[in-house]
């Protein structure tokens, strides 16, 4: 009974003695544990986030002072470093929008910008990156996603739901976009991750003088590594996309206009066994662009024969002016497109006051199933310009081939310097003679 008494009154020792280093050290507490060294807990919790340098002294705090991240350029200099506490478990900083493009102001300007926005090519672009950006993120690679988003200057842009998402005047194209992103540094990313727990060792994590401790990582950006991974997502949407305007082409006249029932159908539609992550949404952006585009066709229909339309093409001017905001510009809900045909055909007709000062009766649902007579038409057009999508590739890939092998190329893909290849083969004639 005594031995045990005495074992206990020996560990209870032990431990307190134990337990006075561990606990906040008293003011003017100069005396050095021989065991790590450190004259206070809180200069032995600091020494594990930084290495001395040759004379011994520590120049950086605590880790979690230095927080964020720093950029280094495709010249191997490390630029600025952020210094403020990321807001989330990945914090970083990338190059900033694309400066902003002035309107277009000529009529040459507006109709190209109009063509521009109406291309399905432009179309097929955006919804590749979109896609893009949401398969790096399953895969746990939202940097890259991030890189794109800040180098287009469209914020959130996976989650976007509309057309034209990125400046038109500046990408005019549908490779416009993918030449410019082509030409852009290599960059290396350092992200700031919060470790779990504050625990070292086999110190405890509840202890309030241990600091949370972060691991930076590098991250390679290469724009051109970007844009080969683009590609096949755009050839797939591609193919896609085709079996979607084969569904468009199909319906009938008589069922789109007088079983409105039928409409809503074309907004819920959901392809059986496809891959691509944003199928159901790149079907309805597809068929909301159809219409717009439709209905611009009809628009310069009706301008041309303005003699005889002319009640006509004014009224569904003005009808179009006042809908085109709130059913195709921006980021929009789906079923867009059905709700403007629903629009049309809902609304009664009037009378239109000519320019002569005549007055005339619009037919809106005439106009609604010419829309759609114009739609089957444009479908089937644009059928035919996604099966030229891999033959579109075959030139972007030969210059993303000389941008990967260190070529310098313009916003066309052209290269800056032509390169001419040493030549090989000495002149017959000067030291044989002519060829008999």
């Amino acid at each position: 009974m005594h031995a045990f008494i005495f074992i206990l009154v020996v560990i209870i020792f032990i431990t307190s003695e134990t337990n006075g280093f561990v606990s906040a050290p008293k003011k003017g507490c100069s005396s050095v544990n021989p065991l790590f060294g450190y004259k206070q807990v809180g200069d032995y919790l600091s020494s594990l986030d930084s290495e001395p340098d040759e004379k011994g002294e520590r120049n950086e705090g605590e880790h979690g002072e230095y927080i964020g991240l720093s950029r280094v350029g495709g010249n191997g200099v490390e630029e600025e470093k952020g210094y403020e506490a990321p807001s989330s478990f990945q914090n970083y900083e990338i190059n900033a929008p694309p400066t902003e493009t002035p309107e277009p102001s000529s009529p040459e300007e507006i109709i190209a910008l109009n063509n521009a926005r109406l291309c399905p090519k432009n179309l097929l672009t955006q919804r590749a990156i979109q896609s893009f950006i949401f398969l790096c993120e399953e895969c746990r690679d939202p940097h890259s996603g991030v890189f794109i988003e800040e180098f287009l200057g469209v914020k959130n842009l996976g989650n976007y739901h509309g057309s034209a998402a990125f400046n038109l005047t500046k990408y005019p194209m549908w490779d416009s976009v993918l030449y410019d992103l082509m030409r852009q540094p290599n960059t290396k990313i350092i992200v700031s991750a919060k470790r779990r727990g504050r625990g070292h060792g086999g110190w405890s994590k509840n202890n309030p003088y241990l600091q949370e401790r972060w691991v930076e990582f590098p991250i390679d950006i290469r724009p051109a590594s970007l844009v080969q991974r683009l590609l096949p997502v755009r050839a797939q949407l591609a193919s896609e996309f085709q079996r979607d305007l084969e569904i468009v082409t199909q319906i009938g006249d008589e069922e789109l206009i007088f079983e409105r029932a039928s409409l809503g159908t074309l907004s819920n539609f959901t392809a059986i066994g496809s891959s691509s992550p944003l199928r159901r949404g790149n079907f309805d952006l597809l068929y909301s662009l159809c219409t717009q585009a439709a209905t611009h066709a009809l628009l310069r229909e009706l301008q041309t024969s303005r003699e005889q339309d002319e009640v006509a093409f004014v009224w569904m001017k003005e009808f179009y002016s006042r809908s085109i905001q709130r059913y195709f510009d921006g980021d929009q809900p789906i079923g867009q497109a059905d709700a403007f045909l629903d629009k049309l055909l809902s609304s009664p007709p009037s009378f239109v006051e000519h320019g002569d000062g005549n007055v005339g009766l619009s037919d809106p649902l005439l106009m609604a199933q010419r829309i759609i007579q114009l739609r089957r038409i444009i479908s089937q057009d644009w059928i035919e310009q996604m099966a030229e999508v891999e033959e579109d590739h075959t030139h972007l890939n030969a210059v993303l081939i000389r941008v990967m092998m260190g070529r310098m190329i313009d916003s066309s893909g052209n290269d800056f310097v032509d390169i001419q290849e040493e030549s090989t083969t000495d002149d017959l004639s000067s030291s044989i003679g002519e060829f008999e």
